[in-house]
């Protein structure tokens, strides 16, 4: 009976992944004894979670707003953003980036060669990564990829970070997504740090908080990877017995689906990764789409 109920379960989990645990588990068992299952209003489902998730949003908002880092703190941020997107994505991104507390002069951007940025302040421009990451001057790197949103809290946060682990090498954070009219929905809540989860796919994203001595130590990025350099260097941070760690806060919003990397570059990536710790499997694609 009890196999019958679980096996059940996972049938209707995979066929109505969208209501709760606790009504598909009921479900299996009114499968079981003969009567028929009841289900929720998916559209009511997804509005429920939806304001839940507004409310959490809230709740952090007033988390942030009584939570500071130490005046003593001494720790600086240099932010490396890599441009990408319409002029009004651009825009919005920089909107968010003006209303870190960080300063102007701190901001390196990253863009191609005769591209008219749509605002002005007091930055720095440079063609490549390279070249962004070799002007960088303060303790710690933060890298923003593309046309995601900073939390205004970030910069705030990463500082508080620090302050409780001093000795962490890399940092990345949770995030979700965002429409045109504001409204963030889907997050995604990042399991700590497993690198047997990172060899499936990059699940830690290309947004990183990286303490600057330790970029500099591996040379940063290697310039070969076009859209996986980030999964590379947190490859190459593994064989360096790099702490990395999640800021469990939702920090980051994704104006869009966020394009996966090369699956053929994160492939390659992680061979070199395993010849390189003497482990000579062979990587190949997984069952699942992009892993």
């Amino acid at each position: 009976m009890l196999k019958l109920i679980v096996d059940n379960f996972f049938v209707l989990k995979n066929a109505i992944g969208v209501e709760p645990p606790m009504q598909i588990f009921m479900n299996a068992i009114r499968k079981v004894i003969g009567r028929p299952p009841k289900h929720r209003n998916a559209t009511l489902v997804f509005q429920d979670s939806l304001t839940k998730y507004q409310e959490y949003l809230n709740s952090r908002s007033v988390y942030f707003d009584n939570h500071l880092p130490s005046n003593d703190h001494k720790h600086g941020i240099d932010l490396i953003w890599l441009v990408q997107g319409s002029k009004e994505s651009i825009m919005e991104v920089w909107d968010s980036v003006r209303r870190q507390k960080i300063k102007f002069s701190s901001i390196k951007i990253v863009t191609e060669s005769g591209i008219n940025l749509p605002f002005n302040g007091v930055y720095s421009i440079y063609e490549s990564l390279e070249d962004a990451c070799l002007n960088c001057n303060r303790d710690y790197v933060f890298f923003l990829n593309g046309d995601s949103h900073l939390h205004t809290a970030l910069v705030q946060e990463c500082k508080m970070q620090i302050e409780r682990d001093p000795i962490a090498d890399i940092f990345y954070t949770c995030d979700d997504f965002t429409d045109l009219d504001g409204l963030k929905a889907k997050p995604r809540f990042k399991p700590q740090f497993n690198k047997y989860l990172l060899y499936n796919k990059n699940y830690i994203g290309q947004n990183l908080l990286v303490k600057r001595r330790f970029g500099d130590s591996l040379n940063w990025f290697d310039a070969s990877f076009k859209s996986a350099f980030m999964y590379d260097f947190l490859l190459r941070a593994i064989d360096k017995s790099a702490k990395i760690v999640r800021i469990a806060e939702v920090l980051i919003h994704h104006m869009k689906v966020v394009l996966p990397e090369s699956i053929e570059e994160r492939k390659k990536a992680l061979q070199q990764h395993l010849i390189r710790n003497n482990d000579f499997a062979q990587v190949r694609n997984g069952l699942e789409i992009d892993t």
